[in-house]
């Protein structure tokens, strides 16, 4: 599957857009969000397109399990926060894969 020109997520993916990377492997790349909701807004982006999460391969999905449970713990030893949160954007909700 190739990444799409149009879409943002591939964009940073590709290293178009300015990033900040604080993780990736072979699998994804995690980058600090240009507009964050909070301390270490952190993006999980796979290195191939995705429209919805059921499309991407389970041993990416696990690839992503291991970015969360890693970034998590980073984000707890920095910021102490109360909780974290998880989303999962897809279908009309992905703002990432939206013509700019």
């Amino acid at each position: 599957m190739k990444n799409l020109p149009t879409c943002l997520g591939c964009s940073i993916v590709r290293g178009n857009l300015p990033q900040f990377t604080v993780f990736e492997n072979d699998d994804v790349i995690c980058v600090l969000d240009i507009d964050p909701i909070h301390e270490g807004h952190t993006l999980i982006l796979p290195k191939h397109h995705y429209a919805e999460y059921t499309d991407i391969p389970h041993r990416i999905v696990l690839s992503i399990t291991a970015c969360i449970t890693i970034l998590s713990n980073v984000l707890q030893s920095k910021f102490n926060p109360e909780g974290i949160t998880l989303w999962q954007n897809g279908g009309v909700f992905n703002d990432l894969d939206s013509p700019f």
